[in-house]
């Protein structure tokens, strides 16, 4: 630790920078450091901690640990699953508790939706009435992705949750559905990239 702390000051004050054999030197003594420590110090194992559990909202924290335990578990499906709703529930809760509340992009695409689909119900799921909602929807994603790109979120990480995980809808008494529309991944690092995304936004927007 002496020695890595001497590369910091190297870098730091005298702008000299490690070459790559050091660099991953110093990864494995941290690493090494970290895992022998974080029990003695804190009681907790070194590889069991998240970024998740920093989340402040339990409904969010509960889905992040859920989708990583299944992540480990080989469960992919649920893994995705989970993390969508987590980001679901993560913009709900900024739109929606932040005081005072403020136009969010999403509020009109919403209205927009939830309007073609009473007129698509009242009108006999007419094919104007269904592509209607497909504009409606279309519009929904669209503010979404502005609400991504307006606080700085990973817009890569949501174009892979987007693209690999379900869609994620509202049901009565605050619950959530899922609706697959895509074959599921077999590959963890894509799992790993979408989970990693939805716990980013549920830090960000918690403290914006």
């Amino acid at each position: 630790m002496r020695h890595f702390n001497d590369a910091r000051v190297a870098v730091k004050h005298k702008g000299l920078l490690p070459i790559q054999q050091q660099i991953e030197e110093f990864r494995s003594v941290v690493t090494a450091f970290l895992t022998d420590a974080t029990p003695k110090v804190f009681r907790i194992e070194f590889d069991s901690i998240s970024l998740s559990s920093l989340v402040r909202s339990d409904d969010v924290r509960s889905s992040l640990q859920a989708a990583e335990t299944a992540a480990e578990a080989g469960q992919f499906s649920e893994a995705l699953e989970q993390a969508a709703k987590a980001f679901h529930l993560s913009l709900r809760n900024y739109r929606w508790f932040e005081t005072p509340r403020l136009f969010d992009p999403t509020d009109a695409a919403r209205d927009l939706k939830q309007r073609a689909r009473h007129d698509r119900m009242a009108s006999g799921f007419s094919s104007f009435a269904r592509s209607f909602e497909a504009v409606a929807e279309m519009g929904e994603s669209l503010g979404e992705a502005i609400t991504i790109l307006a606080h700085h979120l990973d817009y890569d990480g949501y174009r892979y949750l987007r693209t690999y995980g379900p869609t994620i809808y509202d049901v009565e008494q605050g619950g959530m559905g899922a609706v697959w529309t895509v074959n599921l991944t077999t590959d963890r690092s894509i799992v790993d990239r979408c989970i990693a995304f939805a716990v980013d936004a549920a830090l960000r927007l918690e403290g914006s």
